[in-house]
């Protein structure tokens, strides 16, 4: 097996400083693709990756760490999407009554208004990520990194 690159230096449009391209890289310890590299770069959130490929011009880069940013996510959706009914057995289990579980839950649920006053739908939000950050790649690799910068803002806040 090829042990994959850590830092490959790039040239940034208009000779600005050289920027690390990050690689990203499955690993069999957790079973899914991670970014690899030094303790230090591991501190930089992808977002913040996804905004310095940007700006170094790094199509590619950003684009993968954009894929990347979305493999995150998934692991936060996941472990929710898990965790609701774990918890859910695990208050019945030790006697809860089903009517204060259904009465929290809805209280979760109204509390988790969007700002726009929307329902918290949690499968549409997922949806709604999904369809920003193919916006973002596409502005990728049209190269109009302004553009791809606002649209990974909204997409982070969604």
């Amino acid at each position: 097996m090829t042990r994959p690159r850590e830092h490959a230096t790039i040239r940034p449009r208009g000779g600005e400083t050289d920027v690390a391209e990050t690689q990203i890289a499955y690993t069999e310890l957790l079973g899914r693709r991670v970014r690899m590299g030094p303790w230090e770069d591991q501190k930089i959130s992808t977002y913040r990756k996804i905004l310095e490929a940007l700006d170094a011009g790094n199509w590619d880069n950003a684009a993968e760490l954009q894929a990347y940013f979305i493999d995150e996510a998934d692991v936060c959706f996941s472990i929710y999407r898990q965790w609701i009914p774990d918890l859910t057995r695990f208050l019945k289990d030790h006697g809860v009554a089903d009517e204060v579980i259904a009465a929290r839950n809805a209280q979760v649920y109204e509390v988790s208004t969007l700002p726009d006053g929307s329902p918290w739908n949690p499968r549409k939000q997922w949806d709604r990520l999904q369809t920003e950050m193919r916006a973002v790649t596409a502005a990728t690799y049209r190269e109009q990194p302004e553009q791809a910068k606002a649209l990974m803002a909204e997409a982070k806040e969604t």
